[in-house]
């Protein structure tokens, strides 16, 4: 949790989104090959990356809601991801966890439950693995140009040269907000609002 402000001007939101994926899908495949026995560690290890699944998901897609909805909106928007996530999400987990359970359970001879808790936990690993590839291809995030903006910045390039660079190659919001905020003039400000607001009015976008 303390390192989120860090790997957050470092990496964005969607390569955390998606460590925090791959974090998941790590976890259960620990999970599914480790015993009680010599690989004992991976159950332990397991159980220690819960902390990079939980924020790395979790807290990033709220703080990504938290930023993308409109001022009058954010309240609602973060209910209905906690409703998704913790609603639906943990509702639809739970009645689809206890299916593969049954699926993966056999009766023995003496009347006793068998369960093949590898395959048990690879499912869920497999499901992780897919949905970390969709949202790879499919997530577009405006965070790269935050993140650039941020290392100009850090590395001493005019202010002046950083919106020129980002008016040619194509600025996101968040790196708009950041130059909007850099004592940059008017003229410039302006070109940066007319490739992320095009077709209004930039003498009434100052409070943007």
């Amino acid at each position: 949790m303390l390192a989120i402000p860090w790997f957050f001007r470092r990496l964005g939101v969607k390569y955390m989104l998606v460590a925090g994926m791959l974090a998941w899908v790590v976890r259960y495949v620990l999970f599914a090959f480790g015993n009680s026995g010599p690989l004992v560690w991976m159950l332990y290890l397991g159980i220690l990356i819960h902390g990079i699944c939980y924020d790395f998901f979790f807290v990033i897609g709220q703080i990504y809601v938290d930023r993308k909805a409109l001022p009058h909106l954010r309240a609602a928007a973060q209910g209905l991801i906690t409703f998704i996530t913790y609603g639906m999400g943990m509702f639809l987990g739970a009645w689809l966890s206890g299916k593969v359970v049954d699926l993966y359970t056999n009766s023995l001879s003496s009347g006793q439950s068998h369960h093949n808790w590898r395959l048990i936990w690879l499912a869920p690993a497999f499901g992780a693995a897919i949905v970390l590839l969709l949202f790879s291809l499919a997530f577009q995030s405006d965070e790269g140009g935050w993140v650039s903006a941020q290392l100009f910045l850090q590395r001493g390039v005019s202010k002046p040269l950083i919106s020129d660079f980002l008016c040619e190659s194509g600025v996101s919001h968040s790196a708009f907000l950041i130059m909007n905020h850099s004592g940059l003039p008017h003229d410039q400000q302006a070109c940066l609002r007319s490739i992320w607001l095009p077709g209004q009015d930039q003498n009434n976008l100052s409070g943007v």
